[in-house]
């Protein structure tokens, strides 16, 4: 029996194409679909049903359908991490020194 996989739990987004004059739904997970209509609910719905027959489709031809990234391990531990954690340590991207390093025995 397959894994049964929640077309709800993909990583949807709904935006305005100017060029269209639409609303465009698209799906990370599946990259090359989008799905376009007058308004953003019907635009998310297009897109919800054609990630789901796109399954149907994919599952009868054996091919390995691509899972919800909030199902990934990765993004799962990375969530525990921050809740166990309080707040994630971020990178200093800035190049400068970072405060949190500096002597905190030097007077100003």
């Amino acid at each position: 029996m397959m894994d049964a996989i929640n077309v709800e739990h993909y990583t949807y987004r709904v935006s305005w194409s100017e060029m269209d004059q639409e609303y465009v739904g698209t799906v990370l997970e599946f990259p090359t679909l989008s799905w376009m209509e007058e308004d953003q609910i019907s635009a998310l719905r297009g897109i919800r049903d054609l990630v789901a027959e796109v399954i149907v489709d994919m599952r009868s031809e054996g091919e390995v359908v691509p899972q919800p990234i909030s199902a990934s391990r990765l993004v799962a531990l990375s969530q525990k991490s921050v809740m166990i954690s309080g707040i994630a340590k971020l990178p200093n991207l800035s190049g400068g020194i970072d405060p949190s390093e500096s002597d905190r025995s030097a007077s100003i």
